[in-house]
């Protein structure tokens, strides 16, 4: 992994801790959302809406061979059946995307809350996220609830040249960050523009000559 040479030591330290706090915040927040989004899971999906669901679809082959209550009761206290039973409850609970959106959108206003008020970002002009200190170049937050990197911007991004981004990547529902990385914007580095889409995305060929990551 190169050093880009594009932040100081000094800079580097504030977007990792800047970072690491919105993620600390994000986890407390977390904890009451998911009580918020079970609740309104429940009222949509009942259990016992969710039960049936789960005999009929999920489970069919261990009531396959039933024949009496003695059978069926052996299998719903088989601990197999207990982890796969609470394993397919738990995803039906969280099917709503509702809950990952809101997520990534509380972190993200965290993540730029604490970086643009530092000492060597401040709030960016315009539509920019931030602009450094010392020289007033553009810096760009982006963030992804997923364990490896990845980029994806607007296809209408103009000045990519002259811009750069911070990248962060993880679950701040639970703390977790799995990446923090800088890159120095460059047309070649992202898929071409096409008619009908609307984002663009970073090519990983060039990740081991863009990219510089700065956490873990």
């Amino acid at each position: 992994m190169p050093d880009l040479n594009l932040l100081t030591s000094e800079e580097k330290l504030e977007i990792v801790d800047g970072i690491k706090r919105a993620f600390k915040d994000v986890e407390f927040i977390g904890r009451f959302l998911d009580t918020f989004m079970l609740q309104i899971n429940l009222k949509a999906n009942p259990p016992s809406k969710v039960i049936s669901y789960i005999f009929k679809e999920t489970l069919p082959d261990y009531f396959s061979h039933i024949g009496c209550a003695d059978d069926l009761y052996e299998v719903l206290n088989n601990e197999e059946f207990e982890k796969k039973f609470n394993s397919a409850w738990l995803a039906e609970m969280q099917k709503n995307k509702l809950r990952g959106h809101t997520i990534s959108n509380i972190a993200s206003v965290c993540v730029e809350a604490y970086l643009k008020n530092g000492r060597y970002f401040i709030d960016g002009d315009g539509s920019n996220d931030l602009k450094r200190v010392r020289d007033g170049s553009r810096w760009e937050i982006k963030g992804s609830r997923t364990k490896s990197f990845g980029l994806t911007i607007n296809q209408s991004h103009v000045g990519l040249d002259s811009t750069y981004f911070i990248v962060y990547n993880g679950f701040p529902e639970h703390n977790e960050i799995h990446g923090i990385y800088i890159l120095k914007g460059d047309e070649r580095i992202f898929t071409p523009r096409k008619p009908g889409l609307n984002m663009r995305t970073f090519i990983n060929d060039y990740y081991d000559t863009h990219v510089e990551r700065l956490y873990p």
